[in-house]
């Protein structure tokens, strides 16, 4: 009778065992239906609908997994991406700022795909119009790029541009226009004079030296 016993508590734990793997691989595979539906509204550029699909798969998925799985953190990014298309940006800031702490402890601080998220949160910041946070985070993006690619490499000079603008609608002229001067030199060279985006840093540096006096 104890070994019946035993067999059976035996069996009803393979059981619970087999019933939880199956119900968590459920889980998974509504998760990623849900997150396939927010994908194909985002590329058709509708975008509450793609929260809401990404909200339902990062609602899935932090119930059945740590909540500082990875997974998390590229659902919350994704979340914030459609804020921002939204022009929703104090949400969008919110789902980046928590996306950007699950990528720093799941691939480091100065990884590529962290560095992402960072420039995510650091162009909302700037379209939100709060520009000493945006230049906080452009700066540290731009610390990690410059390690990683060439310090004349053309993205380099669209974050030296960024720090520039935030300059200037802080009214700190001679900042402004040092970035400013720093994204002209890399356009120069790298794209040429008549380049529409060289051209448009010239007149970003014109305009901080006429605010200087010069």
């Amino acid at each position: 009778m104890k070994k019946s016993k035993q067999a059976l508590g035996i069996t009803l734990a393979a059981l619970i065992i087999s019933f939880s793997a199956c119900s968590y691989t459920e889980y998974e595979v509504l998760a990623n239906k849900n997150f396939r539906l927010g994908e194909n509204f985002y590329k058709l550029g509708q975008y509450k609908e793609s929260i809401y699909y990404y909200k339902n798969a990062l609602n899935i998925t932090t119930k059945n997994k740590n909540p500082t799985h990875k997974s998390v953190g590229v659902l919350k990014n994704k979340v914030g991406i459609g804020y921002d298309h939204q022009q929703n940006y104090f949400k969008a800031i919110e789902y980046f700022q928590s996306a950007l702490k699950n990528y720093e402890l799941n691939f480091g601080s100065e990884a590529p795909d962290t560095n992402t998220v960072r420039s995510n949160l650091a162009t909302a910041y700037f379209k939100s119009g709060q520009y000493k946070e945006a230049i906080l985070y452009f700066e540290h993006v731009l610390n990690v790029r410059i390690s990683g690619e060439k310090s004349n490499h053309i993205k380099i000079a669209e974050i030296y541009n960024l720090i520039g603008f935030s300059y200037f609608k802080l009214e700190v002229w001679e900042k402004a226009g040092n970035f400013f001067d720093k994204a002209l030199t890399i356009a120069l060279k790298e794209i040429g004079k008549d380049h529409e985006t060289t051209k448009v840093y010239r007149s970003n540096l014109a305009n901080a030296k006429s605010k200087m006096g010069r």
